[in-house]
């Protein structure tokens, strides 16, 4: 009896000690990753905020111009983008849609496609622009992605992507944007 407690003790002492090996559940523990009170995040929070440089496109910025624009930042389908290299992609896809599409701060803009660096692209340009993405899935199409644009108060839609919009899509809001990164955005 003694001996088998013994033997299931080192058994799970084993197990134990090889999750933490595995998955470092010691050093979140201790090192304050599941607490946002500690005071280094704490005081990222307060420095960011008192900055206004909150957005996940600030920490990109700060990334790509100071702290390590030449180290990879992002790896899809074989091409890889260092920091500063995205960064420039981001900034100006930005400047085509302030300029082009005319995207105001504070409008609701909808991303309807599949994963690619693009989608990276302009979900960062919108947000360093101040305008909000609103992430709508690209398995919809028709009377469903109509109403997730209008629930949604969409002003723009950005679609990119195999297969087709359906619905009537062009005529909410401004209307909606096919795009061909080779050749930029035709108006639906």
């Amino acid at each position: 009896m003694a001996l088998s407690l013994l033997a299931g003790a080192a058994g799970t002492a084993a197990i134990a000690a090889y999750l933490n090996a595995r998955f470092h559940i010691y050093h979140d523990l201790t090192a304050g990753g599941l607490n946002p009170n500690t005071p280094s995040a704490v005081r990222f929070l307060s420095n960011a905020i008192a900055k206004k440089r909150l957005l996940t496109y600030h920490i990109l910025e700060d990334q790509a111009l100071r702290m390590r624009p030449s180290h990879t930042f992002l790896i899809f389908e074989g091409r890889e983008y260092t920091y500063a290299e995205f960064f420039g992609y981001v900034t100006r896809v930005g400047n085509w849609l302030l300029k082009d599409l005319r995207v105001a701060p504070g409008e609701v803009v909808a991303m309807n496609g599949g994963n690619s660096a693009e989608y990276l692209m302009l979900w960062f340009a919108l947000d360093g622009i101040g305008a909000v993405p609103s992430f709508i899935n690209c398995n919809l199409t028709g009377k469903s992605l109509m109403h997730c644009v209008k629930v949604g108060r969409v002003l723009l839609t950005l679609y990119y992507g195999g297969g087709g919009i359906g619905g009537n899509i062009g005529s909410v809001g401004r209307g909606c944007v096919v795009l061909d990164w080779g050749k930029g955005g035709i108006w639906c």
